[in-house]
């Protein structure tokens, strides 16, 4: 019971983080049409709920939830790098950001939702088809701006140069980038896909098509 508790609140509070840094987002762009402006106002509270999304690794180490710890660690590690690393040290704010801002918020006022209301077995067939197809466009989307907002940063100074020299950064980011865009983000789309098929149907269907088939 204690857990169920838990893990609502953690949800529901993750679920109305997101709600404000895309509601800010979009108040600042529909208020003031500047960009930089939106993304910076909505810097802070991105900043808290990645710290707060630290939780999510230890929720799957200490068994609090049923994924994989490693899947959790490196969907962490993915955003913290672009976030902490880029965003936060400079406070950037440009298109790719909002951008960003844009795609991980929409897909968080799904995700949590989703697993919140999982947790008391309440989840409508509508936010359970949402969370297993709104990456296919969100996705993409995510990724592309992850990639736009690091390369407009690695021309300036960023947070991470102190620590390893700016003229070093590059042989860090770009096997990085090789790494993380080339093979991770590809597995991971494989990944969803498959959790799309398995949770919507797609692999009971198949299955059945085989067995008739084999009769």
């Amino acid at each position: 019971m204690l857990k169920q508790i838990y893990l609502l609140a953690y949800n529901t509070l993750c679920a109305i983080g997101w709600c404000v840094v895309l509601m800010t987002v979009s108040k600042e762009l529909y208020e003031t049409g500047d960009v930089a402006r939106a993304a910076s106002s909505a810097t802070p509270m991105v900043t808290a709920l990645q710290a707060i999304a630290c939780m999510e690794f230890v929720h799957s180490v200490v068994g609090l939830v049923s994924g994989s710890p490693l899947n959790a660690f490196f969907q962490l590690v993915g955003r913290n790098v672009i976030h902490f690393g880029f965003i936060y040290p400079k406070n950037t704010a440009n298109l790719y950001v909002v951008s960003l801002y844009f795609a991980w918020s929409m897909a968080e006022v799904i995700r949590y939702p989703f697993y919140g209301l999982s947790v008391i077995n309440s989840c409508p067939g509508p936010l359970l088809w949402l969370r297993y197809s709104a990456f296919i466009v969100l996705y993409p989307i995510g990724i592309l701006s992850e990639i736009a907002t690091t390369l407009s940063v690695l021309p300036e100074t960023t947070g991470m140069d102190k620590y390893v020299g700016e003229g070093n950064l590059k042989f860090i980011i770009y096997p990085y980038f090789v790494y993380a865009y080339g093979y991770a983000a590809p597995v991971l789309f494989k990944y969803l896909l498959k959790a799309r098929r398995k949770n919507l149907g797609g692999e009971v269907e198949v299955s059945k098509k085989t067995k008739k088939k084999k009769q």
